[in-house]
């Protein structure tokens, strides 16, 4: 049953009060709240996460105000996660140039005060061992907490292969990612994605990723695009052009709005080539 209809409305007044558990006073009011009426609205930007919040109402006869009623109820904000992300979930690089992790890009969806703190590990899967820079040493990343690492990686004389991964907290909060990292001996052209998405992006929407690339050799760069389906998801062909309209062999890559079939994955690798070698860069998209 409707309390709205079924109340007596003529000649009672309302208002609502609100305060949150950390003593803060929620400061209704008429214009923004309608704290006034029935209906009370409150918008996300008056709560702050990990607060309870307790409202009441109180009517009462406006031609007799102690003649009055009230009633309450208690709303908890669920502290949303931190959204950690590096740029990239796969690169080949070269030993010859530092690798540069950024994750940057991370963000606290509730915007609290304060910063993410992160910390840094890095390893290498085949033997489990920490990382080593080229002259052998092993790599400190402890009491790093910044948002972007710079790493001279060993490539052994070949290549070697890396996980590097990252913590970021904030108060209780914390959230990790992680990418792989395959360092091969010598100059390779240097690589860092530029745009892409962080989130589950939406189908009926345009896609663009974009990768910067320079290159200490002389010539021409080759650029070519190329894609995997993951965890079971329909193939996509990139020169089809009803899916992509720019860039299979460019810095950019461009999917046409519902290129991509809801709730699919997919793996986009930009692969660059110089005179000397070829370096790649990974994303996944969901």
């Amino acid at each position: 049953m409707d309390h709205v209809a079924c109340g007596a409305t003529e000649g009672v007044a309302y208002w609502w009060r609100g305060v949150g558990s950390d003593g803060s006073d929620m400061n209704l009011t008429s214009a923004r709240h309608k704290a006034d009426t029935m209906r009370l609205t409150v918008w996300n930007v008056d709560l702050v996460a990990a607060v309870s919040y307790t409202m009441t109402l109180v009517g009462y006869l406006t031609g007799n105000p102690a003649v009055r009623g009230s009633d309450s109820l208690t709303v908890y904000v669920e502290p949303q996660p931190l959204q950690v992300a590096l740029s990239g979930s796969e690169l080949v690089v070269g030993s010859s140039t530092p690798l540069l992790a950024d994750a940057s890009a991370s963000t606290d969806p509730d915007n609290e005060p304060g910063q993410i703190a992160f910390a840094w590990t890095c390893s290498r899967p085949a033997d489990g061992q920490d990382c080593r820079a080229p002259g052998g040493a092993l790599l400190e990343l402890r009491g790093n907490s910044a948002a972007t690492l710079t790493l001279d990686l060993s490539a052994d004389g070949a290549s070697v292969n890396y996980t590097l991964g990252v913590i970021g907290t904030k108060g209780a909060r914390s959230a990790s990612a992680s990418m792989q990292v395959t360092v091969r001996e010598g100059q390779l052209p240097v690589l860092r994605i530029t745009q892409a998405p962080l989130e589950p992006v939406s189908a009926a929407i345009k896609l663009t990723l974009s990768v910067d690339a320079t290159s200490d050799s002389s010539g021409t760069l080759a650029r070519r695009w190329r894609v995997a389906p993951l965890n079971g998801s329909p193939a996509l062909a990139l020169d089809n052009t009803t899916l992509a309209c720019a860039g299979v062999e460019g810095a950019d890559l461009v999917l046409r709005a519902r290129a991509m079939y809801p709730g699919s994955s997919y793996a986009f690798t930009h692969i660059v080539t110089d005179a000397i070698g070829e370096a790649a860069a990974s994303m996944h998209v969901q």
